[in-house]
């Protein structure tokens, strides 16, 4: 059962200055297909690996996210350091008419008509929703497809890394210590799903040999406190000098059913940047 969840919420998990060292300051659970999978890189130079895991206990309502539905009404808020982009995507469709919007439905959210589109966090109408409790219903032909009060549902908070800090050339890349890598992001006291991490090592190495065709991703979902150590164990199998990305992402969703078919409304941000892990620190 948990290599089916495993493989669900990976598969949707769709989408050189500074140290994360921290003078302040769970355990691994993979299954036996990536126990088989797991090699050491300095016996093995050549012999590409595949992992694809979750190593947490407990997934909150994350999984509701990759719940297939007949309608989606998402909203996403995305910071890409590395493509220099903020933006906000607002998603409403009919999902069995293969993704297309139905300019036949109405998708409502707190009484505005909402589209699929992407635009700049400061242009967006839509910022103010994160943070709040948003109203979701569905109308066609001056019929809603939901109760009179419609759904409620509450967006976390914008999520923002304070900690390592990037976004200049000088920090773009900050080297990031396995052993106590800290992060840090804006905490919302609302939130109760908590935070999702997600490394991934395409096989780049700053210094030495990489390792092509290799690929590593460790999903983890830490308390939404404003501050996690990274659970170690979220780099096995990766190298010194390293070349990882690595995504933080805060959400909420709820499925429900209307008549016989079930809409799904989801809230949630994600911000997302590339470091140099660090294990040897005497280089």
């Amino acid at each position: 059962m948990k290599n089916s969840i495993n493989i669900i919420i990976i598969v949707l998990c769709i989408l050189l200055s500074v140290s994360c060292r921290d003078l302040n300051n769970d355990s691994l659970t993979m299954s036996s297909e990536n126990q088989a999978s797991k090699i050491e890189l300095i016996d093995n130079p050549l012999q590409p690996i595949q992992i694809d895991t979750v190593i947490a206990s407990d997934y909150g309502n994350y999984l509701d996210m990759f719940v297939p539905t007949d309608y989606t009404l998402a909203i996403r808020a995305v910071n890409n350091y590395t493509l220099n982009r903020k933006v906000i995507t607002s998603v409403a469709r009919k999902n069995k008419d293969n993704g297309h919007e139905d300019l036949s439905e109405k998708f409502l959210l707190n009484g505005m008509r909402i589209k699929s589109s992407t635009c700049t966090k400061a242009d967006s109408d839509l910022s103010s929703v994160f943070g709040n409790h948003a109203n979701l219903s569905i109308s066609r032909d001056q019929r809603t497809k939901s109760d009179n009060e419609g759904h409620d549902l509450y967006v976390p908070e914008i999520i923002k890394i304070s900690s390592p800090a990037i976004g200049s050339d000088e920090n773009k890349y900050p080297l990031c210590d396995y052993s106590n890598f800290v992060l840090r992001w804006n905490q919302d006291l609302k939130n109760d799903n908590g935070v999702m991490i997600m490394v991934t090592w395409g096989g780049t190495t700053i210094i030495g040999e990489s390792y092509p065709d290799t690929y590593v991703r460790r999903i983890d979902i830490v308390p939404d406190t404003g501050e996690a150590t990274i659970n170690p164990h979220m780099f096995d199998d990766i190298p010194d000098t390293a070349l990882c990305n690595i995504l933080v992402a805060r959400g909420n969703v709820e499925i429900f059913q209307d008549d016989d078919e079930s809409i799904q409304l989801l809230g949630e941000s994600h911000e997302s940047f590339p470091f140099i892990l660090i294990r040897n620190l005497d280089r």
